[in-house]
């Protein structure tokens, strides 16, 4: 029988009947404390960690995994400074995908200068009118400050060096992306492995340049000269052969030196290039100067750069290359060096392209190439003007190919067909995903066609895939709405 003292029913226990006892948070287990963690944003969770040195630790994995997986810099002397910061403390231990961003030209760097110093596109007879609007944008500083500085750092070789530390220092790094002509919209997110990306990571990307209200002056009086003495289509000209005049950093030199010298030769490198024009539209005056541009910004690839030939065959490891629709046509020449570069490489296991649209007598060969080690292959918005050409690629990449996506392709030559492509994805063994969407071919339009299905797109797994793919393309029941016939005698297949 208990002895302890029996309060009436329904009345509250008294005070000395109950047990008292203050708990801490640092009593909590660590997975506890990280599971709260969890919850908190950025702010609250840098709150924390500020509050003691058993907390920082105790959150650290959390805030190291969340954050700090992957980082993206730009090449600035500050940049890389707290880069080397980061990769000597104990959040360095968790970083495995490091992006490196090269800043392209364009039209911010052009254009708006104009649109924001208050200039009328008509031309007006007193130039004394814009004295006082000749000050650069924001974003011309910004460029002019960053490109001076990284030529600096080239001289000194200061570049190299804080590479090298960050990449010693990064004991985990796995994998560094080269960002040629960076976007936000084409890229997104470095890995899809990352779990969070917040605004943390974000800062790496973004330097503080209001402290610099006085830009390098030898920059910025070409700018303001050449504003002041012509009209206004012709400032834009002569600004963006100011542009022209200078050099880019050569990052893919940088890189490959610091891998080299970090002795840090299992790094593997994805190269992301966007090729956006620096205007959104042209006409025939700026011909000449968007040539300079694209020779200009897609310098680093060209082929008889070795630094470039040297990064794909010991580290490239996926490459994208994104154009607006049309931006290739005349860039064959350049497009089949990079990737010519690319074919001796024996790591790349990743290829995304869109808009590779070329002229039919300015043909780009893909079956050409020969990636023995390829896993994943997405076609975007591309046009194949010679017979057999897409089935060569496929024939040639297929042992090793896991998944593949095609959308919007179009088979431009008459004698090219389909079956053949859709026989050789049934072929491959380790493919375990198949998207298909919108694939055209020039062809006579069906006639008496089924009724549409409805279905808009393709998309199979695993068991799926062989033998049943042609099955499963044959069960849409291509009619009207899936097979259409657009002008110049061309069928589409909406997958």
């Amino acid at each position: 029988m208990s002895s302890g003292v029996q309060q009436p029913p329904g009345e509250p226990p008294s005070t000395t009947a109950m047990l008292t006892h203050t708990a801490y948070i640092l009593d909590l287990a660590t997975e506890m404390i990280q599971g709260v963690c969890e919850w908190l944003d950025l702010d609250n969770l840098k709150a924390v960690r500020l509050t003691c040195k058993e907390l920082r630790d105790k959150s650290l994995y959390h805030f190291g995994t969340t954050y700090f997986r992957a980082l993206r810099t730009i090449v600035s002397r500050r940049a890389l400074k707290n880069l080397v910061a980061v990769s000597s403390q104990d959040l360095g231990s968790y970083v495995q995908y490091l992006s490196i961003v090269s800043q392209p030209v364009n039209e911010s760097h052009c254009y708006c200068q104009v649109q924001s110093s208050g200039l009328s596109t008509e031309l007006d007879s007193d130039d004394s009118n814009f004295d006082d609007h000749l000050e650069p944008s924001d974003e011309v500083k910004a460029f002019l400050y960053l490109l001076d500085e990284q030529r600096g750092m080239e001289k000194d070789g200061s570049d190299v060096c804080q590479f090298v530390k960050a990449f010693t220092n990064f004991t985990n790094l796995k994998i560094v992306q080269l960002c040629y002509l960076f976007t936000e919209e084409t890229v997104g997110d470095p890995s899809p492995a990352v779990g969070k990306t917040m605004s943390l990571q974000r800062q790496w990307a973004s330097e503080d340049f209001d402290q610099y209200e006085s830009p390098r002056a030898h920059l910025i009086t070409p700018f303001k000269r050449s504003l002041k003495a012509e009209a206004v289509v012709d400032r834009m000209k002569l600004e963006i052969e100011q542009f022209v005049l200078l050099s880019l950093h050569p990052l893919n030199d940088v890189v490959v030196e610091a891998l080299e010298k970090s002795d840090r030769q299992t790094i593997q490198v994805d190269v992301t290039v966007s090729l956006s024009p620096p205007f959104s539209s042209w006409d025939a005056d700026f011909e000449p100067i968007c040539s300079s541009l694209d020779s200009w910004n897609h310098e680093p690839f060209d082929l008889a750069t070795t630094s470039w030939r040297r990064l794909a065959e010991r580290h490239l490891r996926s490459l994208v290359i994104h154009a607006e629709y049309g931006k290739l046509c005349d860039m064959t020449e350049w497009t089949s060096n990079l990737l010519r570069v690319t074919s001796v490489s024996e790591r790349l296991e990743e290829f995304r392209f869109s808009h590779l649209y070329h002229h039919r007598d300015r043909i780009l060969d893909l079956s050409a190439f020969h990636w023995r080690a390829l896993k994943h292959l997405t076609i975007n918005d591309t046009g194949f003007s010679r017979v057999g050409e897409l089935h060569g690629l496929l024939s040639d990449v297929g042992p090793m190919l896991e998944d593949i996506t095609l959308e919007n392709v179009n088979l431009y030559f008459p004698g090219d067909s389909w079956t053949l492509v859709l026989e050789c994805l049934e072929q491959m063994l380790r493919l375990s995903l198949v998207h298909l969407r919108n694939l055209r071919q020039e062809t006579p339009a069906l006639v008496n066609p089924l009724p549409n299905t409805g279905q808009q797109h393709l998309r199979l797994r695993g068991k799926e895939i062989s033998p049943g793919l042609k099955l499963a393309v044959s069960k849409l029941r291509l009619g009207q709405g899936l097979f259409w016939q657009p002008p110049f005698n061309m069928a589409v297949v909406h997958f």
